[in-house]
């Protein structure tokens, strides 16, 4: 049975009083890179943006075993272990873990006697002080306390890489500064965020979709209308998607795939009947919350285009070559955007946006206080038809 969240609170605080008197807080080993520790607590989108670090590190280290850390409640792990960088991934859900599970995680961590540690900016570290105090070299991201929701060791870390945020800088960049604050960056580094897609994966979306009645000749657009239930403020909006997907069949004959996870699934039929014939939703099978990442990717590397809000569907769209068109509002849209063609992000860059960065807000004008969002609102379906046109 899971503490109480007073008692969790007080027994981490414990930790980081406890191990503060341990820690060398100015010794700094350089990094061997023989067992490396990453915190991969990333959503689908930032662990994207990681790839370019995580394939540099092991370039730098061919012999190194990398272990990453992740939760299962995110793909995230899934496209950092497609890179072929990854040794072994281990689970742990920190938010719910009592201490004992914490105790014994952290135990099972020591065992391998990590010579690295790569902490991002959202990794827990006051879940894993024993493992941390154990590593020689704890690269790591400092927030400002000031700017960040919740209270965060950065003494621990003893290379640093401090985020501003608002500050116009690419999540690849921010995760280079890490290699860069411990001194192992090289030349190199390359921006490489693409994933590979195997042939089963192609051929089982191309069989489905036939059996949806979508031949190898039709063009078909991926639409990504939907956003986790937390981040509604990202949606560009249902009543536009489907005017877009009407417009596509009308100019193109284009087939419509709205795709999505299965606790979004009455949405995404919705939406379809909305735009009307030859659009389809695209639902994960029966039982799982999420497509595992795999046939997901077979999915995207069919269509012609995806159009969808700031996500991790872009984001992977992306990473296997396809087309997009993205709608970015309020989000950091400096961090996320497209680095090369064909890529089409769309984004007003109005004085007030955006207003979210690496988890901050702005605090004199943001989601939480705008009264109009026209950073979103403002963008027509006639704009990004305009942009879809570009690309077909």
């Amino acid at each position: 049975m899971n503490l109480s969240r007073p008692i969790n609170l007080t027994l981490i605080l414990a930790e980081i009083a406890a191990s503060r008197l341990k820690t060398p807080f100015f010794k700094k080993d350089k990094p061997r890179g023989e067992r490396i520790l990453v915190f991969g607590y990333f959503g689908l989108g930032d662990a994207i943006m990681f790839l370019p670090t995580l394939r540099a590190l092991k370039e730098q280290f061919p012999n190194s075993r990398i272990t990453v850390v992740a939760s299962r409640k995110s793909t995230a792990w899934e496209a950092l272990e497609m890179s072929g960088c990854v040794t072994e991934t281990l689970f742990f859900e920190f938010k719910e873990a009592s201490a004992a599970e914490r105790y014994a995680f952290n135990s099972e961590l020591l065992k391998r006697n990590f010579d690295t540690a790569i902490c991002i900016h959202v990794t827990p570290l006051q879940y894993f002080l024993p493992v941390l105090l154990k590593i020689p070299a704890r690269i790591g991201h400092v927030v400002p306390w000031h700017t960040w929701w919740q209270p965060r060791p950065n003494w621990i870390l003893n290379f640093r890489s401090v985020l501003k945020g608002f500050d116009k800088t690419h999540e690849i960049d921010r995760y280079r500064a890490l290699l860069k604050a411990a001194d192992i960056d090289n030349n190199s580094f390359k921006n490489d965020i693409s994933l590979p897609v195997s042939e089963q994966s192609i051929a089982e979306a191309r069989e489905m979709l036939l059996n949806l009645g979508i031949a190898d000749a039709d063009f078909v657009v991926g639409i990504h209308a939907s956003v986790g239930y937390v981040q509604s403020w990202k949606s560009w909006g249902r009543e536009k998607f489907v005017e877009l997907g009407k417009l596509l069949k009308e100019k193109h004959n284009a087939k419509i795939l709205i795709l999505g996870a299965e606790n979004e699934s009455q949405f995404l039929k919705e939406l379809a009947a909305e735009i009307g014939e030859n659009a389809f939703a695209v639902i994960p099978p029966s039982g799982k919350s999420r497509w595992t990442l795999e046939p997901t990717l077979g999915v995207l590397k069919r269509c012609n285009i995806v159009i969808g809000n700031d996500s991790g569907v872009g984001h992977i769209a992306i990473a296997v070559g396809v087309p997009t068109v993205r709608i970015f509002g309020m989000t950091d849209f400096w961090g996320y955007k497209a680095l090369e063609s064909p890529h089409i992000d769309i984004w007003k860059n109005l004085p007030c946006s955006p207003c979210v960065s690496i988890g901050m807000i702005n605090p004199n004008y943001n989601l939480h206080t705008c009264g109009h969002r026209n950073c979103i609102k403002t963008i027509t379906v006639a704009e990004v038809f305009k942009e879809v046109e570009k690309l077909a």
